[in-house]
């Protein structure tokens, strides 16, 4: 009896290619500025020494879902331990850093700056001080009476509980040069930094070149007139008169 031969036939599957989709076009938003990267954004905050445990936990949601929220900063796959070790091995922003990244958009740049020490930003980019002028201003303010007792909430105010008196305060002003080479820019940087009456905190503002004449016309050129166009100093000056 013949051996029977059993035919296999071999069919050559072609290989199919699979492209990888194209990464979106990603941006994060949060207290007006863009983040291209969550990375970015933690070596910002991380200057920020107000923050808790807790915040971060706010600005990362940690998802656990089958769908994502309709309102988020961040969302992460990562768990609570994951995403503080990845907190903790990302370096905060020096002030050189921000002034490179952010000297185009001088609202972003004031906002990355203000999570940093005013002296260390000055020291930061060994910035030189080209002017400081100070004013002495007196204006009326509403305060408490001197015999009120602030830590009785047992009873409403009443206009019985305040007089206006005459208080006398020192506005100082302070411009300041950076060399651009420090920042790695094809030319120099200036900021003008002030104090808040208000809340006591010193802020620095990023300014062009043509406005750092002066200390006080430097904060001038950083508001407006009401038809637009930026003050000057004898503006500046006029308007404190005015309000005075």
């Amino acid at each position: 009896m013949a051996k029977k031969e059993t035919k296999i036939e071999v069919t050559k599957i072609e290989e199919t290619k699979i492209e990888a989709p194209k990464s979106a076009d990603i941006s994060y938003m949060c207290m007006g500025i863009k983040f291209d990267t969550m990375d970015e954004f933690i070596a910002i905050m991380k200057n920020n020494h107000e923050q808790t445990k807790q915040d971060w936990l706010d600005d990362f949601i940690i998802h656990t879902m089958d769908h994502e929220p309709q309102y988020q900063k961040f969302i992460t796959k990562m768990t609570e331990e994951e995403l503080f070790a990845k907190i903790d091995s990302i370096p905060a922003i020096t002030v050189a850093e921000a002034f490179t990244k952010y000297h185009g958009n001088s609202e972003q740049l004031m906002r990355v700056l203000s999570f940093l020490d005013p002296e260390e930003i000055v020291k930061g980019v060994d910035a030189k001080l080209i002017d400081e002028e100070v004013l002495t201003k007196t204006q009326p303010r509403t305060v408490f009476k001197s015999n009120f007792d602030k830590n009785d909430m047992s009873k409403e105010f009443d206009e019985n509980d305040f007089e206006t008196k005459e208080v006398t305060y020192e506005d100082r002003y302070s411009l300041y040069k950076i060399e651009g080479k420090k920042l790695h820019l094809d030319s120099d940087a200036y900021i003008v930094g002030c104090k808040c009456t208000t809340t006591g905190k010193d802020y620095y503002l990023f300014i062009e070149e043509e406005n750092a004449v002066s200390a006080i016309g430097a904060i001038a050129s950083t508001l407006k007139n009401e038809d637009g166009s930026r003050m000057n100093r004898d503006q500046y000056l006029q308007s404190l008169e005015t309000e005075s």
